[in-house]
């Protein structure tokens, strides 16, 4: 029996990698973009260590310059949506 996209294991991309990575079309999956990863990492301290409101963390990325997917304003439910993603959890091999 073949079975197709998910259930084997491979990445179903869609039409935005998730933030702080991009699709490596020949190996089918997700690479580490080094400098958007960073924006990724601030947002878990700033919540998770030091206990910002999301609100706070989207201000502060728009004072200081964080570049967002479309070079917009950040916006509070696309942060809430990346802290809620699991793609950011730690994953290991086995």
């Amino acid at each position: 029996m073949v079975v197709a996209g998910w259930r084997a294991g491979k990445i179903m991309p869609n039409r935005y990698p998730p933030y702080g990575y991009e699709y490596d079309r020949d190996r089918r999956t997700y690479f580490v973009d080094e400098q958007r990863i960073e924006v990724v990492r601030a947002l878990f301290r700033m919540v998770g260590v030091e206990g910002k409101a999301l609100w706070a963390v989207k201000r502060l990325f728009d004072t200081m310059g964080y570049e967002t997917r479309t070079g917009g304003y950040w916006h509070v439910s696309t942060l809430r949506d990346m802290m809620l993603n699991d793609v950011y959890l730690a994953h290991t091999t086995d």
